[in-house]
């Protein structure tokens, strides 16, 4: 009777609740499979407490970086690092950040470039190349003008510079 009543309805809220956890997992697979933003947001939105709502989350942030890697552009990392300014992916994107000054830079090849380049990027990826460019074109910048002003702009810049023993020399 009454026993039996208990038990088939313990037995049917335990099914339920199996099946809500089954359910949740195959909607997960699912999220997983198309590994789109939308299709992580869905997953979140049905199932915000589930056990994999964290690994959601990670997904979802991580196809968010690879699409900013996709475009690759400095607007990309920078919608990256604004939607997550705590993110796994934050040094990373800074790097390309770099990455991408370092050639917009190289490719102008001027004293200023440079300059901006380490101002933005004091110890950059590319910092030590920079420093060496930076102070051949100084260098043959003055050597062309051949003004006590360039040499000494020179020296002051690069006090103990490759070139300081050939200014020596034509003063």
């Amino acid at each position: 009777g009454m026993r039996a009543m208990k038990a088939i309805m313990l037995l049917s809220a335990v099914s339920l609740l199996l099946s809500g956890c089954s359910s949740a997992g195959s909607a997960f697979q699912t999220a997983k499979r198309m590994d789109t933003i939308p299709a992580y947001d869905q997953f979140l939105a049905e199932y915000p407490e589930n056990e994999y709502a964290k690994e959601a989350q990670f997904l979802k942030e991580a196809s968010f970086y690879n699409e900013s890697r996709n475009q690759n552009t400095n607007e990309s990392y920078d919608a990256y690092l604004e939607k997550y300014p705590n993110g796994f992916f934050v040094y990373q994107a800074n790097l390309e950040k770099d990455r991408l000054f370092y050639k917009e830079v190289s490719l102008k090849n001027t004293i200023e470039g440079y300059g901006e380049y380490l101002k933005r990027y004091p110890k950059g990826l590319f910092e030590l190349e920079v420093k060496k460019v930076q102070e051949d074109l100084i260098y043959f910048k003055a050597k062309r003008e051949q003004t006590l002003e360039a040499f000494d702009r020179y020296l002051q810049t690069f006090p103990v510079g490759l070139y300081v023993q050939q200014i020596a020399e034509t003063r």
